[in-house]
Formats: structure tokens, C-alpha cells, sequence
């Protein structure tokens, strides 16, 4: 289940042609508005791991139920990665679902979804190079 934020056209559409089942929060009217605790609610009692973007909110809403000894089916907390990087979310929700393929392994689990660290390091040194040039070329400007 992806909560509101997270794009069921792009995000979603994507996961589907990978052969997941999805329920985007965004594409139903029905759920607009609704809390976390009953976005969870909603994705446990369907049997779904909740993606979303809210760090602040959900790891400490899983341990709650941990401690109140209320099961959940999973959550993965997407971060380091902006919402409108829709390859590099997949990418990471793909590897999170890889490292634990079955469903039953997510019972009760919440995991950090992050960008694979070598496509971030290519990133970031291919950024630099870009600036290093700018700032070369435009050096005479200054």
C-alpha cells in the first residue's frame, strides 16, 4: 500500500508491471485524508506492506504496535531519495522486497528504504565533474 504521498501513477504503475500488488492511497478517493495509524490499520488487515515518505511518524507508530502487541504486515520508510525521483524509489523499494522476498518475513518488520549507494556515489561524482567544469569555464567572468 503506498500512502499518500507516494505516486501510484508513477510509483505504483511501476511496482505493478514488476508483478506486485498494489493499493495506492493517492488513486483511492475513499482513503483521502485518512490518518496513519488508519492507513495501517487498512494495509494490515489487507495483508500489505505500507511504503511511504513519513519518517517522522511511521517507525515510531510501528514500535506503538509492537509494544501494544498489535501485528502489522510491514512498513518501508522511503528516505534519502526525493519524491520526484521515481526510478531511484523503485529501485530501492525492489531491493528492500529482495532482501526479504517472502511476505511473511515482513510481518511486524520496518525498513529503511534507501538509494543504492553506488548509483548515489556515480551521482554525486558525476554532479561534481558538471560543477567543476562550470565553474571553470565561468572563471574568467568573475
Amino acid at each position: 500500500m503506498l500512502d499518500a504521498h507516494v505516486s501510484g501513477r508513477r510509483i505504483g504503475a511501476a511496482l505493478r508491471e514488476r508483478g506486485h500488488d498494489v493499493l495506492a492511497v493517492d488513486e483511492q478517493r475513499d482513503l483521502d485524508g485518512a490518518l496513519d495509524e488508519e492507513l495501517m490499520e487498512i494495509a494490515s488487515a489487507e495483508g500489505r506492506i505500507l511504503v511511504t515518505f513519513d519518517a517522522a511518524d511511521f517507525p515510531r507508530i510501528c514500535r506503538e504496535w509492537l509494544e501494544a502487541s498489535q501485528s502489522h504486515h510491514g512498513c518501508a520508510v522511503v528516505v534519502g531519495i526525493r519524491q520526484s525521483e521515481f526510478g531511484a524509489i523503485v529501485r530501492a523499494l525492489e531491493s528492500a522486497f529482495e532482501q526479504r522476498p517472502d511476505p511473511r518475513e515482513w510481518l511486524d518488520h520496518h525498513a529503511l528504504a534507501r538509494p543504492d549507494l553506488p548509483t548515489v556515489l556515480a551521482y554525486d561524482r558525476a554532479r561534481k565533474q558538471a560543477t567543476s567544469r562550470i565553474s571553470k569555464r565561468t572563471a574568467w567572468l568573475q
